[in-house]
């Protein structure tokens, strides 16, 4: 069986050290996290990412519609 050929594209996102992380439960580093391929749409990335800096002390009254978390997607079909 032959191999699936692959080209790199771009890139998806670049992440710095996570020294910045707060210490707390359920903190997380801030900017894109969870990058996967969706299985029930071809050529669709999925990630999320928080709202609130990862700091999960930042008051939900402070942040864009009251979510600390956003799910983006966003299609890589082939041009």
């Amino acid at each position: 069986a032959a191999c699936p050929v692959a080209w790199y594209v771009g890139t998806v996102c670049e992440l710095p050290v996570a020294e910045t992380i707060p210490i707390s439960f359920d903190a997380c580093r801030s900017g894109r996290r969870g990058v996967h391929w969706r299985k029930d749409a071809p050529h669709t990335l999925i990630w999320v990412e928080a709202q609130d800096g990862g700091n999960p002390a930042t008051p939900t009254e402070d942040l864009p519609g009251g979510a600390r978390d956003v799910v983006y997607t966003a299609s890589a079909a082939p041009a």
